[in-house]
């Protein structure tokens, strides 16, 4: 199968629809990231029963996938660096947040990978780790002002880094 073919089997994660259905119903304007984020971390105050709803959706998507893991190694083959910062990167997803699986694909939404429940610090903490195992820097002002929209985005912006020899 082509990496094309791939692509629109396994469609990427994205919020579910019954999370999009209830922060419509806010009266205040908010992405999902943001809204998920501000509910997620004032669950103390029980505003946001959908939670953990969300997260056993996404992970069950990413269960579905499984049969799918050759394919999806496939996608991330565009080029010798590539697969190497994809696997690291799924590597360090998996080891930062419990999801239950790193079969993340390129057009996986970044506000969803890095972003539930993530912190901007803790994604700070991802490239810093990121940039120690591959022996690149990146500024902090450079990482603030490239906001990606996928993961195969990211992967791209950190493989930018890497001398053209690594």
């Amino acid at each position: 199968m082509s990496r094309d073919g791939v692509e629109s089997v396994i469609s990427p994660l994205r919020w579910p629809d019954f999370y999009l259905e209830a922060i419509s119903a806010t009266p205040a304007k908010k992405t999902p990231v943001l809204h998920f984020i501000e509910n997620l971390f004032s669950n103390l105050f029980a505003t946001f029963p959908h939670a953990s709803r969300v997260e056993d959706h996404l992970n069950a998507i990413l269960a579905l996938r499984a049969p799918h893991r050759a394919a999806i190694e496939l996608m991330w083959e565009t080029s010798p660096q590539t697969e190497k910062v994809a696997k690291l990167v799924r590597k360090i997803i998996l080891e930062t947040y419990p999801w239950r699986s790193d079969l993340f694909i390129p057009n996986d939404l970044f506000s969803i990978v890095f972003l539930m429940p993530w912190d901007d610090l803790e994604i700070f903490e991802v490239v810093m780790e990121l940039e120690e195992k591959l022996s690149i820097h990146i500024t902090d002002e450079d990482m603030e002002k490239t906001i990606p929209k996928t993961l195969g985005a990211f992967v791209d912006f950190i493989v930018s880094y890497l001398p053209p020899d690594s």
